[in-house]
């Protein structure tokens, strides 16, 4: 894995990481966020890695191309991932959600807001 990730190079997994990391936080606390908050969330994340990437280009240290796929790669991290957690959701008996609008466990919503009840159950 680390000669995989090697050939990719430090920058290219740099911007791997900034998509993989923001919508991996945004995907975690959907369940707590309600309303237009999920929305400011997924348009931060969004902002955060196209900023990024930007930067990097306008800094002439990454061709443009570099971070396109950066971004590519990062988004289809994240949804392989997500469909695989989706799999395993519906392997378990747990009804589909909608990872986009609900996050990844939206039943963790309790448990992830501090309601101890939640935790003893």
């Amino acid at each position: 894995m680390t000669s995989a990730l090697y050939a990719l190079g430090p920058r290219r997994v740099t911007r791997l990481m900034t998509v993989v990391g923001t919508a991996t936080i945004v995907l975690v606390m959907l369940p707590i966020l309600r309303g237009a908050w999920r929305v400011v969330a997924w348009a931060a994340a969004a902002v955060l890695s196209v900023v990024s990437g930007l930067c990097r280009v306008l800094l002439g240290v990454h061709y443009l191309s570099d971070v396109v796929a950066g971004w590519i790669l990062g988004a289809a991290v994240v949804l392989a991932t997500t469909a695989a957690f989706e799999a395993w959701r519906r392997g378990e008996g747990r009804r589909p959600a909608t990872p986009i609008r609900e996050g990844t466990e939206p039943e963790a919503h309790a448990s992830i807001a501090g309601n101890d009840q939640a935790r003893s159950a």
